[in-house]
């Protein structure tokens, strides 16, 4: 019985431990999605970019990260058109963000082309927003 205890104790306390900050905290994203070949804020966005200015305030210490991303594969835009659209996306996202209160000193930007991690579409029209990264 006393073993059983012990071996319960110690359960819960791994448990309570994979919570804790020792083994890492998880960073809130927000995904801003945009029409193809656009950079225009749609309600939808706003929606996502207040949230994420809620937490970022709240978490006023840490950094926020913004990523961004357009591709040619599902348009018939160039590559040039695609890095330009990408800036273009992570600079309103940045002032959307500004205009809800989130210092712009704590914004970094991070236009990129191409998310080799998505598949041509709606997820290569968006902009990750990382608080904390």
């Amino acid at each position: 019985m006393r073993r059983a205890a012990v071996l319960l104790t110690a359960t819960v306390a791994a448990a309570s431990l994979a919570g804790c900050s020792l083994f890492g905290t998880t960073r809130p994203t927000y995904n801003v999605f945009f029409a193809d070949n656009a950079f225009r804020i749609d309600d939808a966005a706003r929606t996502t970019i207040v949230e994420a200015a809620r937490v970022a305030n709240a978490r006023p210490s840490e950094p926020v990260t913004l990523d961004g991303y357009a591709d040619t594969k599902d348009t018939s835009i160039s590559a040039t058109r695609a890095r330009e659209l990408a800036h273009q996306r992570v600079e309103a996202v940045a002032e959307a963000l500004t205009g809800v209160g989130v210092n712009a000193a704590r914004i970094l930007r991070a236009p990129y082309t191409v998310d080799p991690q998505a598949d041509a579409g709606v997820a290569s029209r968006r902009v990750e927003i990382d608080v904390g990264r």
